[in-house]
């Protein structure tokens, strides 16, 4: 695709655009499972890696409570509202939070 988002090569003509060859468009959802993860994780790196400052001056690392990003969030278990920081929502399970498979639906 060229930088005017036309198709410059397949079996399409070089004056083809990306939705008049598949339908697709700026709405268009696309099934990517379980790789919205590794975007959201890659996200939260660059943020941390960027130095990103919290409202309260604290700079974002795995370590940042949840609730010291998000101060409405809440959560039944009063312990894990107060606890639950990046790291265990990215990489662990020691959450305690019931994992939800939804691959049979």
């Amino acid at each position: 695709m060229n930088s005017q988002g036309r198709l410059v090569d397949g079996d399409v003509s070089p004056h083809s655009t990306i939705s008049q060859v598949s339908g697709w468009h700026h709405q268009t959802l696309f099934a990517i499972a379980s790789n919205s993860k590794h975007f959201a994780a890659i996200s939260v790196g660059l943020l941390i890696d960027n130095g990103t400052t919290l409202k309260n001056g604290q700079k974002l690392n795995y370590n940042t409570k949840i609730k010291d990003i998000l101060p409405d969030w809440h959560m039944v278990d009063p312990y894990m509202e107060g606890h639950l920081d990046l790291l265990d929502l990215l990489c662990t399970f020691r959450h305690g939070l019931i994992i939800i498979d939804l691959t049979d639906f």
